[in-house]
This record gives C-alpha cells, structure tokens and sequence, in this order.
C-alpha cells in the first residue's frame, strides 16, 4: 500500500462523502436514515479522501458498529480498508469497546472474505433484509447470487490493548479469563506479551 494514507476522524459536512457511502449502500432511504450517526474515520491520500469507516453505537456502550465503509474503486485491494479497520480498532479499544460489529450483505462474497480476513467472525444472518421496502430495488444481483440476506459479524476487542483480538472459545479465551495477557495472531496465541 502507497505510504502516503493516513487515517483521521473527519469532522466536515457527511454529504461531502456521500458518494463513498453510496458504494456501500444501495438504499438512499437507509443511507439518510444514519448518515449523520456516529463518528468517520478518513482514509487520506494525496489531500483527498480515497476512503472512509462510519462508526456507531448500538445502544450497548461495550458494543460498536461499522455501520457504512468504503474504498475507492481505484484505490481498493491497496490495505486501505484494512487501515481504516485497524483505526476503528484501535479507537474501540482505547474507549473500552469490546465487540465491533458489521453487516454485510449474504450474496457479498468479496465483503465477507474481507471482514473474515480482518477478525469478524459470523454472528447471525438477518433474512429478508434488502427489500422494496427497505429502499433497495428487486432482484439485484451480486457475484451472480441474488440480494436478499443480511450477515451480521463481530469482531471481539480486549479494552487497552490496541490490536489484540479475542474471540469467545477461541485460543485465547481461556487464558484471558485467568487474566493473563494475550496477542493473538490468526490461529496462534502469545501469551506473556
């Protein structure tokens, strides 16, 4: 990835980014219904701003949701998006976060291995979710596979300690139980770190 990315909270007008959350969101009535929640996080390059993270609260102060990121079309598979993941990571930690989650949709191959690459495992699948009545048209299709469903995913984060990611039952769950430190790493744990 280019050097020159650097992540900042974005505290302009969100119309402004409007046309990054339209690539992550086909709904113009869903978009306007948060578009101004929460906080965004700016992936900059060259004075312009080639991506973003929006993040929100759920109603559960230990919870987080991405609810709306993107990357420009030219400027994706660069680590961008990954940046903008750890940012939010970071930040959740440092506020006593404990569980990002994020939405994508079912029939999104490309998002899913995404988030799963990032540490969002599967939480729960929200059937029927991309309707008329929810302001996305019929029938759309991705990687060939029709819009109906809604994944939802999480992301475990271990408050203060930037970076580290415990899953429930995961290698490390135990030992953070017992209080003892632990960086986790794909599959394998550090513990003593």
């Amino acid at each position: 990835m280019p050097h020159d990315v650097r992540i900042e909270s974005y505290g302009g007008p969100r119309d402004s980014l409007r046309p990054l959350f339209e690539l992550a969101d086909d709904s113009a009535i869903e978009l306007d219904s948060y578009i101004e929640a929460g906080r965004v996080l700016v992936a900059i390059s060259g004075g312009e701003v080639i991506g973003h993270l929006q993040l929100t609260g759920t109603g559960d102060p230990r919870q987080a949701e991405i609810k709306n990121m993107a990357v420009r079309e030219n400027r994706q598979g660069q680590g961008v998006g990954r940046r903008l993941i750890q940012a939010a990571v970071d930040l959740a930690a440092a506020e006593a976060v404990t569980t990002i989650l994020v939405a994508t949709a079912a029939a999104d191959i490309g998002n899913l291995r995404f988030y799963q690459r990032q540490g969002f495992r599967m939480r729960s699948v929200e059937r029927d979710a991309f309707t008329p009545a929810t302001g996305y048209p019929p029938g759309p299709l991705i990687d060939g596979i029709e819009l109906r469903d809604r994944v939802w995913l999480d992301r475990m984060v271990l408050s203060g300690q930037v970076g580290w990611v415990v899953w429930p039952g995961g290698p490390a769950a135990g030992a953070v139980a017992a209080g003892r430190h632990v960086a986790v790493a794909g599959e394998r744990s550090v513990e003593g770190v």
